[in-house]
């Protein structure tokens, strides 16, 4: 530890990025007398973090003149994620942030925030939100960010229509990765629809069991009128059978896939049978 804290010490001005790779690195961080000495620390990635030390930590980060990018990867021990976005946001240099955050069930996750006012703007352009969110949340979430180019997050469902606080959506958005548990194909219309048509990569992951993200012909129609710059296109459908639950491989779709549609924008569909699931996916052509 003593070794360390020499290091820290002596080459602050030097440091460009930080990663404990220590079993005690809670203990090590906490030791960090983070400053504005650090004028080149641009990089830091917390892996294991403990919440009560990230709450000592995020105020010194705030003095860092260069620090642009955040990775956090906490064994969460708060239901409510709030006060850590609370404090990722005052970092007025933070363009990449990844936020990794488990419970014991990943359901009790949620994030009380309140929406953004013209005074609490994050310049984050890249956003990868690991953990479990509900729509409603996404957007409060970017309403802080509306510089953000690349967007990924996890769908954890309660999706409605008719009571979505939808923001004014993110202009320079061109990038969008999407895990979800519950949103069906007609919801994710709804969804997409709100985003800019400048969007050039879209990949969605799904585990819910809904033939429509099989058609080939809704997805040509939709991706022509709403996504007309869409360059690569990743969609994963996945679904599971056991003793009790045996879907039907479902090929009635293939020969829409080969359409002139398909061929020219490059885009590949295949079908994996895996040990107790079915693939469906496409892809770019490699």
């Amino acid at each position: 530890m003593k070794n360390y804290q020499q290091i820290l010490l002596h080459h602050k001005h030097q440091i460009i990025s930080i990663c404990p790779l220590i079993t005690d690195n809670n203990h090590i961080i906490s030791t960090f007398n983070i400053n504005s000495s650090f004028i080149h620390l641009q990089s830091i990635v917390c892996w294991l973090m403990e919440i009560d030390i990230l709450r000592l930590m995020m105020p010194r980060l705030a003095s860092l003149p260069s620090l642009i990018s955040l990775f956090i990867n906490t064994d969460n021990t708060l239901n409510d994620l709030y006060e850590i976005y609370y404090l990722i946001f005052d970092l007025s240099k933070l363009k990449y942030f990844k936020f990794t955050a488990t419970s014991t069930d990943n359901s009790d996750i949620i994030i009380s925030l309140p929406n953004a006012n013209e005074n609490s703007i994050s310049p984050i352009e890249y956003l990868i939100i690991d953990h479990p969110c509900t729509f409603n949340e996404l957007f409060s979430i970017i309403s802080y960010t509306p510089q953000l180019y690349h967007l990924s997050f996890i769908e954890t469902g309660d999706y409605d229509n008719g009571n979505l606080n939808i923001p004014d959506f993110l202009p320079n958005l061109t990038y969008i990765s999407i895990e979800s548990f519950y949103i069906t194909f007609n919801e994710l219309e709804i969804f997409l629809q709100q985003l800019p048509s400048k969007l050039k990569y879209f990949s969605f992951k799904t585990f819910i069991e809904d033939n429509q993200y099989l058609n080939a012909n809704q997805w040509k129609e939709f991706i022509l009128k709403y996504l007309p710059n869409l360059e690569k296109f990743y969609l994963y459908y996945s679904v599971y059978y056991h003793k009790n639950h045996q879907p039907k491989l479902y090929e009635n779709n293939v020969k829409q896939f080969i359409s002139s549609f398909w061929i020219e924008q490059k885009w590949i569909y295949e079908i994996e049978i895996d040990f107790d699931e079915i693939i469906y996916s496409i892809r770019p052509y490699k």
